[in-house]
């Protein structure tokens, strides 16, 4: 499905998601039952982020329209805090100071 469709008027969803690039993530990718730290450094290791070092994965979340679905989810859906861009200001403010992570 290359885009979100809203349902038929009293499905218990309001919207299925959609995009052309979406794809279920790999297991490496997985975050369930993985502490805060163990997902920081899971973020940083090219083995298990879709292979991408900082400069790309700074991209990926700063500018990416698949990552940007969090802040427009569709009917039924509640949009992520902030902006796109506001999350890339962190991000970007994460990789410049080092990119430290809390013990896992």
């Amino acid at each position: 499905m290359d885009r979100t469709v809203d349902v038929v008027p009293g499905a218990s969803y309001q919207s299925i998601p959609g995009h052309p690039r979406w794809g279920l993530a790999p297991i490496e990718m997985a975050w369930e039952g993985k502490s805060i730290g163990q997902i920081c450094e899971q973020l940083k290791d090219v083995k298990r982020n879709g292979g991408r070092d900082l400069a790309l994965l700074y991209e990926h979340m700063a500018k990416d329209d698949l990552v940007a679905y969090g802040w427009h989810p569709g009917a039924g859906r509640n949009p992520v805090p902030g902006t796109q861009e506001e999350f890339g200001a962190l991000i970007r403010a994460w990789i410049d100071t080092g990119t430290a992570c809390p013990s896992p």
